[in-house]
C-alpha cells in the first residue's frame, strides 16, 4: 500500500500545508466545507498518522510558537509550510505567529510566553541586533531562524541560516565576470549584523577583493514590499541611467522594481539587470524569469526542527549556529551589460 505524507494529503485537497495540520489536530480555524473535503482525502488513501509521533506531542505540556517577522513577505508562507510538512514537525506542537516587518519579535516572544507555555520559541526573520533585554527573562530556549547570530550580543543563542554574506560574494563575482560595475542595492538593514547587512556586506566584499571601488555601490534603502520598492527604483532609476544592475535583497521587491522600470522604458535584462534574494513560486514565471539565490528550505526547516526537538527535550544547543549554501538559480533576467560600465 503506497504510503501518504500530509504534503501529499494538502496536494490532492489542493489545500496548503497547514491547513491539513490544522484539520488534523482538530482546530477549529478551518471552514467546514475545507474541513470536510481534506477528511474525505485522508479517508480515501486511508492516511495514518504517526502514533509514537503523536504520543510525544500529546505529553508535551506546552507550545513551541514560532514567530514570523514580514507579514508581506511570501517567502515566510513558504518556508511555513515547509515546517509544518517536514516529517520531524509532527513531534512537535508547533504554532504560527506572523508579525510585520516593523514590528518587536522580542516583545511579542514575551508576550506569547506569558500567554502560553512556550517550551522554545522560533523567530524567523528576526534581527538579531542588541535588542536583547527582554530574552533573559523568557523561561524557554531561543532559536533564530535564517538569521545567523554568530558574531552578535546574542552569538550565545542557537540559528540556522543560508550563508547569506558568503552566497551574495560568490553571485557578486559572477556578476562582475559579466561586466557589471555600477549597481543599486534595494533593500535596508536594521543592524550592522543582521541578515540583510551580511548579504549587502557579501556584495561590497566582492568590489574589494577585485580592487574596484565600493563607492560605485549604490544602497536605495526601502521596505521589503513591492510598493515600496516601485517607488523607491523610479526615482533611483530616473537619476541613474549608468546602473546595469539592481541586486533585490529579497524577491519580494522585485515586482515593484521591475515594473519601475518597465514605466521608466527600461529593459531587463539589456539595459538593466535584476538579481533576487530568497526564491518564490513566482521568480520562475516573471517576464523575464528571475534570477535568485534561492534559500534551501528543505535543508532550513530540518536543522531548525532538530534543534527545536533538542531545547524541548531539555539539550542545551548554545552556541551552535548552522550555515546552509544557497542555491544560485541563472534565469532571463541577467545579462551582460549592454555597454562597458
Amino acid at each position: 500500500m503506497e504510503t501518504y505524507t500530509i504534503r501529499d494529503i494538502a496536494r490532492l485537497s489542493g489545500v496548503s500545508v497547514s491547513t491539513v495540520s490544522r484539520v488534523l489536530n482538530g482546530r477549529p480555524d478551518v471552514g467546514e466545507e475545507t474541513r470536510k473535503k481534506v477528511e474525505d482525502i485522508i479517508s480515501q488513501v486511508h492516511f495514518v498518522r504517526n502514533a509514537s509521533a503523536i504520543s510525544l506531542k500529546a505529553s508535551l505540556p506546552g507550545v513551541v510558537p514560532v514567530i514570523f517577522r514580514g507579514r508581506q513577505n511570501p517567502f515566510y508562507h513558504r518556508l511555513s509550510e515547509c515546517l509544518m510538512s517536514d516529517p520531524l514537525s509532527s513531534a512537535l506542537p508547533l504554532v504560527t505567529d506572523v508579525i510585520d516587518e516593523e514590528a518587536d519579535e522580542f516583545k511579542r516572544a514575551w508576550d506569547i510566553s506569558r500567554e502560553k507555555h512556550a517550551l522554545a520559541i522560533c523567530l524567523a526573520g528576526s534581527g538579531a541586533d542588541d535588542t536583547d533585554q527582554i530574552l533573559p527573562g523568557l523561561s524557554c530556549p531561543v532559536l533564530f531562524l535564517t538569521t545567523s547570530t554568530d558574531g552578535t550580543s546574542l552569538q550565545h543563542l542557537p540559528s540556522v541560516s543560508m550563508d547569506d554574506e558568503g552566497d551574495t560574494c560568490r553571485a557578486m563575482h559572477a556578476l562582475l565576470d559579466m561586466g557589471h560595475r555600477n549597481i543599486a542595492i534595494f533593500g535596508k538593514s536594521d543592524h550592522p549584523m543582521d541578515t540583510m547587512a551580511r548579504r549587502m556586506n557579501g556584495i561590497r566584499t566582492a568590489y574589494l577583493e577585485r580592487s574596484l571601488d565600493p563607492s560605485r555601490i549604490f544602497h536605495v534603502p526601502c521596505r521589503f514590499s513591492p510598493k515600496d520598492a516601485f517607488h523607491a527604483a523610479r526615482q533611483f532609476f530616473a537619476q541613474h541611467p549608468d546602473v546595469s544592475l539592481a541586486f533585490c535583497l529579497s524577491d519580494t521587491m522585485v515586482l515593484g522594481v521591475r515594473r519601475a522600470l518597465h514605466d521608466l522604458g527600461i529593459s531587463v535584462p539589456h539595459q538593466v539587470s535584476l538579481i533576487g534574494m530568497d526564491g518564490l513560486e513566482m521568480d520562475d514565471y516573471m517576464i523575464p524569469s528571475l534570477t535568485t539565490i534561492e534559500q534551501p528550505l528543505v535543508q532550513l526547516s530540518s536543522h531548525a526542527l532538530t534543534l527545536l526537538r533538542r531545547m524541548v527535550a531539555g539539550e542545551t544547543c548554545e552556541g551552535e549556529h548552522i550555515l546552509v549554501p544557497g542555491c544560485m538559480r541563472w534565469r532571463e533576467s541577467v545579462s551582460k551589460p549592454f555597454c562597458s560600465t
